[in-house]
């Protein structure tokens, strides 16, 4: 997971893509990746809204979801 972050940081977008992997795929290591990230990004209008697209994605546990809302606050 460290590593992933670490790919992530380094690249502009980093968000971009654990936002869309998450929404299609489900998955919980890049949902993770989104949390991990989104408190870098201080714009809320921009965060929050990929936030919610990537939380729509099939079958994520419920308590990472509801850890990634939670991000939103910040």
């Amino acid at each position: 997971m460290a590593t992933a972050v670490s790919i992530y940081r380094s690249a502009s977008t980093g968000l971009h893509p654990a936002t869309y992997r998450t929404r299609l795929s489900g998955s919980s290591d890049d949902l993770s990746v989104l949390i991990a990230l989104a408190p870098e990004l201080a714009n809320t209008t921009y965060r929050n809204p990929l936030i919610d697209y990537a939380c729509a994605g099939p079958e994520l546990p419920s308590g990472l979801v509801a850890t990634a809302h939670r991000t939103r606050k910040n």
